[in-house]
């Protein structure tokens, strides 16, 4: 199907075109390691970022900080974990807390990574800034992020 396709349906598939939008987003900066012959994965980044700026942090606190589920945070931890990018061990005034850290070769990975990060964010001040709408985006992403949780579709949609 051709974007026009897309393009008609307009905001009924709103979620849909984001998601695509995404997924060639991600797919282009896991080209960009690539080329760079990093071995990282995209949907690594926001668990590295936290853990560049903050030595340790339990499950809970990462899960808090970027708003996921605790089972999404486990998931990719225990990718880096097998990666041996971090290390987990037990907090220790409380057993049960699970506290994540960057393992020697996690902080290699980061010295290498950080200069990349870098340049991406540099190329995409200047990729959002090509065209009149685009350079909008994040505000605009903003906007509809606080406008749902203000009050979510399904409710506006009832009182519709």
């Amino acid at each position: 199907m051709s974007d026009n396709y897309y393009e008609k349906l307009g905001q009924l598939i709103l979620g849909s075109r984001l998601r695509k939008l995404s997924e060639r987003l991600m797919l282009e900066m896991g080209n960009i390691y690539k080329s760079r012959n990093i071995e990282f994965e995209p949907g690594w980044f926001h668990i590295m970022y936290l853990l560049s700026e903050n030595e340790k942090m339990s499950i809970t606190q990462i899960s808090e900080m970027l708003q996921v589920s605790h089972p999404s945070v486990i998931q990719v931890v225990g990718v880096l974990e097998k990666r041996d990018i971090v290390k987990i061990s037990n907090d220790s005034n409380d057993k049960r807390k699970r506290m994540v850290e960057l393992s020697e070769n996690g902080t290699g990975l980061l010295e290498r990574i950080k200069p990349v990060w870098n340049e991406i964010d540099q190329m995409m001040i200047a990729f959002l800034s090509e065209g009149e709408y685009s350079r909008n985006i994040l505000n605009a992403i903003t906007e509809i992020e606080k406008n749902l949780e203000a009050k979510p579709l399904s409710e506006r949609m009832i009182q519709h």
